[in-house]
């Protein structure tokens, strides 16, 4: 499922201080406080409250731009947990449940709310959002509707349409199921007071929901296009906006229309922008058009560079051209350029090379950390790598962090939460294509290397910094 709601602002974990930990011991609570930073006007306090009788093992938030954010533990929480975010508009939540059946529950919450999470809530609900019924009900609308219909709407046993179903048998599927639900959300609202806005938001949801069941085994070329799935595609035409926002169905009408012109010929990321810079207007060409972009960035298409430019001259909104000009960055080089050229970026943006970086720490013996915002191993080493640091505090011993983090936002906030918003933490420029991961062969992470006090590698695999070795190996280099 491919839709995209609600934006998650730059979040960074601050500790508690102890008078906060013993106040909230003495109710029988941990306070778990995040703090989140944007250019805006004003930020609204969001707190989510998760007892201790939840069933999810972790929650995390999806953006505006597709990107997830972290993934904030639960399973070993005791008693209840408070965790405060600021947010500037919706976000977009998703609990994930993985003992027995694996499941996820997906809600939109906005900024400002107070929202307690349990499955011990009455009726059978598990969302309560503090003196205020209607947003209450609106949050457990999907979970009452999956319990009810018994197909879920979203997570991991979503309903997916078979591939070796005739195009008819995929339609009609689809609509019986679309009718199901779409009753079941005029009932439920019958029942318990939701607002117009949800409701309408709910209905076109189902519906792009029904039109990706029906239309995506066509336009992802795993089935054939027939007269009766072009019929349905011409039937139901996608719209250059709704209720002011992007069809959420042209994603997959974009993949339609580009393999219906190109017919056998190879589906690239400029055919797709070609045809659906044509097809689309407004709202749905940005959104559509920025995710063509992201698929040439994420396949490491040499196109990438031309169509943000073009993207860029197209696009009319800001928030969208601003990320990918920031992230969608691929950095290539001939067969001529070495590696001392390669390019990394730190926390302040300005670019050093790798010849630069080693130069800047001549005369210390350099401790270099590779990681990811992504990579659980690589954070769980962190508190690691800053005691060690602290060891040597004062002494000829440089730490640095490279992380191979192909979105530089990822990075960004991962870095800050992880304390690594200093003058030695970099981001390789073009990530998982930087000519420097290329050659000391950097595969998996977390790794680390030793350099000494000229600049030579001494160790390309080192211990990590827990490890007793690390500190014999940077005590003799000393």
């Amino acid at each position: 499922m491919r839709y995209l709601i609600g934006m998650l602002l730059i979040v960074s974990m601050l500790n508690c201080n102890q008078s906060q930990k013993d106040s909230a011991a003495s109710n029988g609570k941990d306070s778990t406080e995040i703090k989140a930073s944007i250019k805006r006007i004003k930020l609204d306090s969001t707190t989510i409250q998760i007892s201790s009788h939840n069933k999810f093992d972790f929650f995390y938030f999806q953006d505006y731009f597709g990107e997830g954010s972290v993934h904030y533990e639960l399973s070993k929480l005791n008693g209840s947990t408070t965790f405060r975010f600021f947010f500037d508009r919706d976000v977009k939540l998703f609990l994930v449940a993985l003992d027995g059946k694996p499941n996820t529950k997906t809600v939109m919450i906005h900024p400002g709310e107070s929202i307690e999470i349990s499955d011990t809530i009455s009726n059978g609900n598990i969302f309560v959002v503090n003196n205020n019924a209607v947003r209450s009900n609106e949050l457990n609308l999907i979970h009452s509707m999956n319990k009810q219909i018994g197909t879920d709407l979203e997570g991991f046993y979503q309903y997916t349409p078979r591939v070796n179903y005739s195009t008819k048998q995929i339609i009609d599927s689809a609509n019986l199921l679309y009718e199901k639900r779409l009753a079941f959300l005029n009932d439920y609202k019958r029942k318990y007071p939701i607002s117009k806005e949800n409701h309408a938001q709910l209905a076109a949801t189902l519906n792009y929901i029904k039109y990706d069941n029906i239309v995506s085994l066509y336009a992802e070329g795993f089935k054939p296009l027939d007269k009766e799935i072009i019929n349905f595609i011409n039937d139901n035409p996608v719209y250059d906006e709704v209720n002011g926002k992007a069809d959420e169905r042209a994603w997959n009408y974009a993949y339609y229309i580009a393999r219906n012109h190109m017919r056998n010929k190879s589906l690239s990321p400029v055919s797709m922008f070609d045809e659906a810079s044509q097809v689309f207007k407004n709202k749905t060409r940005d959104r559509v058009l920025f995710q063509i972009v992201a698929k040439a960035f994420r396949e490491g298409d040499d196109s990438l560079g031309n169509l943000l430019k073009r993207y860029s001259n197209i696009s009319t909104d800001q928030p969208l051209k601003d990320y990918a000009e920031e992230n969608f960055q691929l950095e290539r080089f001939d067969s001529e350029t070495t590696y001392q050229q390669a390019s990394l970026i730190g926390t302040d943006n300005k670019e050093i090379t790798w010849a630069e970086l080693l130069d800047k720490n001549k005369g210390k013996v350099v401790y270099m950390d590779f990681w990811a915002s992504w990579c659980a191993p690589c954070i769980a080493e962190m508190p690691g790598s800053h005691q060690l640091k602290e060891s040597y505090d004062g002494k000829s011993v440089a730490f640095v962090y490279v992380s191979t983090d192909d979105l530089h936002r990822a990075w960004i906030k991962s870095a800050a939460r992880n304390g690594l918003k200093n003058e030695n933490s970099f981001r390789l420029k073009g990530g998982n294509y930087s000519k420097i991961k290329d050659t000391f062969k950097i595969n998996a992470i977390p790794r680390y290397m030793i350099f000494d006090k000229n600049g030579n590698l001494k160790i390309s695999s080192a211990p990590r910094p827990r490890e007793k070795k690390t500190r014999e190996y940077l005590d003799r280099l000393l």
